[in-house]
């Protein structure tokens, strides 16, 4: 049955030759056979030939006369809106930029203010359009422009310039500060005991309540000191601050002591010394001013000390004390005292020191020996490094000298005074 079913489906495509009638069929129980075989009407609707015709659904496959959808691309109208093309007529925009031709088009300059400019060189526009040179703070109108920038070299107003390099800013400099008196960067610095100021174009000081000028620029509490062997001062050790056989002006010559000196051989010579200090002030600094007073502490007060009512005695705080041995005019013994105060900083009287002639003592020994040290400089007989100094010969009393290899006391020895100073 199978075959037939193939061989008719082959009839139907017209590709079966056999006879139905000549394909021998079963022998036995032909009826339930015959009845499947007999069923060609079930067979026949295998004639689902119009199943089969369903393929006419070209009418459906037509559909694709959707092409007038597709003629949607009719839409050349809009694109015939490439009349927009007509807005590139808007070229007459270009007409609205009626605007005057660059007139720096043709170089390589810039337009300031409807002008072709060169900033690096234009004085009005230096650098950039309205930068004018000539009206920067303190400027002249003979300011230049160079590769952009402003030149104010000789062109500042009096008492102005341009100390900082800063074109920008113009002559910002006064020329009347400590820090740039009249030019730029002269400073007027720190003086000694004083205070600076910069008048016109010079630098100037003024000392400060208690001190007289000792320079140009410094002023002190104490102004050095002259010393002599003729008590007249005709042949005199000059103070080294004035180079001369007197006292600064500002400072006065008390006190001025005079004391009995002392040769090699012991005979007695005149001696003076004389102390500077500022006239009619209360004592400031490190000078406390001197006194010269018998050599017992309790002794008569032979020449009192202007810095403490003429008594003898330091002022107040002025405890850095120099006992030097010598004798009076009487040829005494006395006690010559110097009123000093450590740590005031920069100082002016550095102290002093007295020393025994070599040779006196001992006639092999010509080394001097030291009879009063200096405190202020650590109890050496010597002036602090870099100081200045004056000397007197002096007498002191009480020594031993030696005579044809024995010793005998004698009323005074020859001695040396130094008083030190900056």
């Amino acid at each position: 049955m199978r075959a037939r079913v193939a061989c008719l489906a082959l009839a139907l495509t017209g590709g079966c030759l056999h006879d139905w009638d000549a394909i021998p069929g079963p022998t036995a129980d032909a009826g339930v056979d015959d009845i499947a075989v007999d069923a060609p009407v079930g067979v026949d609707a295998i004639d689902v030939p119009v199943t089969i015709d369903a393929p006419d659904a070209p009418a459906a496959i037509d559909a694709p006369d959707a092409p007038a959808a597709i003629d949607a691309p009719d839409a050349p109208a809009a694109i015939d809106a490439t009349d927009a093309t007509d807005a590139t007529d808007a070229p007459d925009a270009s007409d609205a930029a009626d605007v005057p031709i660059n007139p720096c088009m043709a170089s390589s300059g810039t337009l300031c203010g409807g002008t072709c400019v060169d900033t690096l060189t234009d004085a009005r526009n230096c650098g950039a359009c309205g930068t004018n040179c000539a009206t920067l703070p303190h400027s002249t109108a003979g300011a230049r422009c160079s590769v952009g920038l402003c030149q104010l070299d000789g062109v500042c107003a009096p008492g102005f310039a341009d100390c900082d390099s800063e074109p920008a800013n113009g002559c910002e400099a006064p020329l009347n500060t400590t820090t740039d008196c009249g030019f730029c960067r002269r400073s007027c610095g720190t003086p000694l005991n004083a205070s600076s100021a910069c008048t016109g174009v010079a630098c100037s000081s003024a000392c400060n309540a208690g001190y007289a000028r000792i320079n140009n620029v410094d002023c002190a509490a104490f102004g050095g000191a002259t010393a002599t062997n003729d008590r007249n001062f005709v042949a005199c050790m000059p103070n080294p601050l004035s180079e001369e056989c007197s006292c600064l002006g500002g400072f006065d010559a008390s006190p001025t002591f005079d004391l009995t000196g002392a040769d090699e051989a012991g005979g007695s010579t005149p001696a003076a010394l004389r102390l500077c200090g500022v006239s009619g002030t209360a004592a400031v600094g490190e000078w406390g001013g001197a006194y010269l007073r018998a050599s017992a502490t309790t002794g008569a007060c032979h020449v009192g000390n202007p810095y403490a009512a003429g008594r003898c005695a330091c002022p107040g705080g002025f405890d850095e004390q120099q006992e030097l041995r010598v004798l009076d005019t009487n040829q005494n013994a006395a006690a010559l005292v110097l009123c000093g105060r450590p740590g005031v900083g920069t100082r002016t009287y550095l102290g002093a020191f007295e020393v025994l002639l070599g040779g006196y003592v001992r006639q092999d020994d010509h080394t001097s020996t030291c009879l009063v040290p200096n405190v202020a400089n650590a109890g050496q007989c010597a002036c602090p490094a870099g100081a200045r100094s004056i000397a007197v010969s002096a007498a002191a009393p009480g020594a031993r000298r030696a005579v044809g290899g024995l010793y005998e006391n004698t009323a005074r020895a020859p001695a040396r005074i130094t008083v030190c100073m900056r």
